[in-house]
């Protein structure tokens, strides 16, 4: 049986995701873009009721929870795979391979620890959002399931398009290993 270790390919890409500018930059607008959104939901239902009291026992909470979930969908299901799968194509771009293609270090290995990478990094934006849907639940209107529900099932669908998005970023990489294995 084999002994259980850490992907190298994970190791070196999640070092890459800590020293990148567009993450740090990325994890730094997020939550501004996920505030601002948040208060302008809110702001737009106080505007439909009295100016003086804001009922909190009406659904205040669903477009928060609408912008949060949509928000969040773009970020994990468009940008997060669209990321990762440029970062995979210009690696082979120009000649410049890593020491992966010349270690034995199997595809497999290498896809999946550049997945498991991105994978973790569609968590954290995941997590990032988690406390504004927890407004939108308190704000009320919205229940706990969907809270839990929505989330859950963006980064499942966020997986999904990240494996189609490698799976188009693979095949010029495919061409450099063929060229390896000669």
């Amino acid at each position: 049986m084999k002994k259980p270790t850490l992907n190298p390919v994970f190791l070196k890409e999640l070092r890459q995701l800590v020293r990148s500018r567009v993450v740090g930059w990325g994890l730094l607008v997020y939550p501004i873009v996920l505030f601002i959104a948040t208060a302008l939901c809110v702001a737009a239902e106080r505007g439909h009721g009295s100016r003086l009291e804001f009922d909190l026992g009406s659904g205040h909470g669903i477009p928060p929870c609408i912008a949060t979930g949509i928000i969040l969908g773009i970020a994990i299901c468009v940008l997060l795979p669209v990321y990762a799968a440029i970062k995979t194509t210009l690696e082979t771009v120009n000649n410049r391979m890593g020491l992966e293609f010349i270690t034995n270090l199997t595809p497999s290995e290498i896809i999946s620890g550049k997945m498991y990478a991105a994978g973790l990094l569609m968590v954290v934006a995941t997590a990032v959002s988690l406390p504004f849907f927890r407004l939108a639940y308190l704000l009320r209107g919205v229940m706990l399931s969907v809270v839990l529900a929505v989330p859950i099932a963006l980064i499942f669908l966020g997986l999904a398009t990240l494996a189609l998005g490698m799976l188009v970023a693979c095949q010029r990489r495919a061409v450099a290993l063929r060229i390896v294995e000669i």
